[in-house]
């Protein structure tokens, strides 16, 4: 799987966005070191990053299910992949 190192793939990218809100907790203020103009700064006052898509109960009960979540995994991969990274930790 490639290695997504650029958080604009991995959570403002069309195919993330189209099928997922991102959720979790934020800080309300900056964190101290960070510049309030820096890139990415929304991201480093998350707490925690949830990727969510609702879907229909008669989905959740139906053959569709399966190849809904592989689609979904996929496409949520590269904000695991980019977590990840920025910790250090394989993928």
């Amino acid at each position: 799987m490639p290695t997504t190192r650029r958080p604009e793939k991995a959570t403002r990218s069309r195919s993330f966005t189209t099928h997922f809100a991102l959720g979790g907790d934020s800080l309300i203020r900056d964190p101290r070191g960070f510049e309030v103009d820096a890139d990415l700064l929304q991201d480093i006052k998350r707490k925690d990053f949830v990727a969510s898509q609702r879907f229909a109960d008669a989905l959740a009960c139906s053959n569709e299910l399966k190849p809904l979540l592989i689609d979904r995994f996929k496409r949520v991969a590269p904000m695991i992949d980019y977590l990840c990274a920025s910790l250090d930790l394989d993928f």
